[in-house]
């Protein structure tokens, strides 16, 4: 809300609200507001495989893996400028590698039937939220396009980062 605010973005299209006991409220229809956000797994996933449908954009082979994410095996064990490596074919830099990318949704452990649905959900930072990606000090078996991790948003580390998402 803070950036969405400082963009200019009305009130109406910004993605949370505070309800009465301020507690942050995820707005419904908040994948078509305006508004900044997190993005949800789903849309963390189809952004990170770039159109593929092998384990990473570029294809299952490891061989390839250190000319787009950093990882364990080529980072010396630190984070690197976004953009240093090859992008995937949406142009995105460092989905797979370098620190993963928080996501709006909280970590359930998922057998794959539960929704995309967050609208009147409370933010709370007392609930793990998804990971995805990979990270710079992380095995590159792991740096896979379907990669989910999970952590609370209290605990900082440098192999955790985030991306915005907004719709247009």
């Amino acid at each position: 809300n803070w950036l969405s605010e400082k963009e200019g973005i009305p009130e109406d299209q910004w993605c949370f609200e505070i309800n009465k006991q301020g507690e942050k409220i995820v707005k419904k229809d908040y994948l078509s507001l305006k508004g900044y956000r997190l993005p949800t797994e789903a849309e963390m996933e189809y952004a990170t495989r770039a159109g593929s449908i092998s384990s990473r954009a570029f294809g299952d082979t490891l061989e390839l893996l250190p000319k787009y994410a950093w990882i364990l095996k080529n980072s010396n064990d630190q984070l690197w400028p976004v953009g240093s490596l090859k992008p995937n074919d949406f142009g995105l830099f460092d989905s797979l590698g370098n620190c993963y990318t928080w996501c709006m949704e909280e970590y359930v452990f998922s057998n794959g039937t539960e929704e995309d649905n967050l609208e009147g959900t409370k933010v709370l930072n007392t609930k793990n939220r998804v990971l995805r990606g990979g990270s710079f000090n992380g095995y590159g078996p792991r740096a896979r396009s379907s990669n989910r991790y999970y952590g609370s948003p209290t605990y900082r580390t440098m192999g955790d980062g985030f991306r915005l998402a907004k719709t247009k």
